[in-house]
């Protein structure tokens, strides 16, 4: 029988699912790809851990997914977190994962650092409920971390619950997130096949998370692909180049194709 995989794709903050629209006709007939509405199947009013919300979505992907087909994550920043913490939740049912702009979380000891990020968050929280929304829209898209480059697709301010984004914000905050990289690596340890189906992706330009995509490489065998050019939203900017990456994960998992560590695009 051929291998088929069935993907859970999980956008990020202020994503829809269609935001993975484009990948429908490379994913073809033998990958299915389910993409995930964060806000309305998992408000996180209501998970308000990241931990609470792993334990239910991996229960959801056992329930509705037979073991024999071959399950895949994938998540883009805070998407990403999310795919992670199901990654090292017990009893997690994944045989690989492809995590984008994304981030293990801060130091246990670095107070200052979680505390000022739940801070900020938290305005933005305040932001997002109280101020005009092409105003906060603007704002957040205008962060350094996406290089002055236009968000993939005008968000209407119809399409989201304001209160459940302000929730995502306040529960999800990376400065509550545990510091997942000793789970992380006893997680791929336990993965039965040869080869580890991890797949790791950020953009050049992010220098933090190039720096932790690095410093993993050293620590966890993973596929980390690092895009020239391209910052924090580079599925999207770098549409093309990503689409291979997104190839080879899929010719890795159905074909066993090899494909290098850490390497530029």
């Amino acid at each position: 029988m051929e291998k088929k995989v069935v993907l859970y794709a999980i956008h990020g903050f202020l994503g829809r699912p269609d935001d993975w629209d484009f990948l429908e006709e490379a994913a073809g007939k033998s990958c299915q790809l389910i993409k995930v509405d964060v806000l309305k199947e998992c408000p996180p009013s209501k998970y308000r851990s990241l931990e609470g919300w792993a334990a239910s979505f991996n229960q959801r992907v056992e329930k509705e997914t037979p073991k024999k087909y071959h399950r895949g994550i994938m998540g883009y920043s805070m998407g990403g977190r999310m795919a992670l913490h199901a990654l090292v939740a017990p009893k997690s049912p994944w045989n690989s994962a492809m995590i984008l702009s994304s981030n293990l979380g801060l130091p246990e000891d670095a107070g200052d650092v979680r505390a000022d990020r739940i801070q900020k968050d938290s305005d933005w929280a305040r932001r997002f409920l109280n101020d005009p929304w092409n105003e906060v829209c603007a704002a957040w898209n205008n962060q350094a971390i996406f290089g002055g480059k236009p968000a993939p697709k005008d968000r209407q301010e119809s399409e989201f619950d304001k209160k459940e984004l302000a929730a995502a914000l306040n529960y999800w905050t990376l400065g509550k997130q545990a510091d997942l990289l000793e789970p992380f690596r006893a997680k791929i340890k336990t993965w039965a096949l040869g080869h580890v189906p991890l797949f790791w992706g950020v953009g050049e330009l992010d220098e933090k998370y190039v720096e932790q995509a690095r410093q993993l490489t050293k620590k966890i065998e993973l596929k980390s692909r690092i895009f020239p050019g391209a910052y924090h939203r580079f599925p999207w900017d770098e549409k093309e180049a990503f689409l291979g990456f997104f190839n080879d994960y899929l010719l890795h998992i159905l074909f066993n194709f090899q494909v290098p560590g850490i390497e530029t695009s």
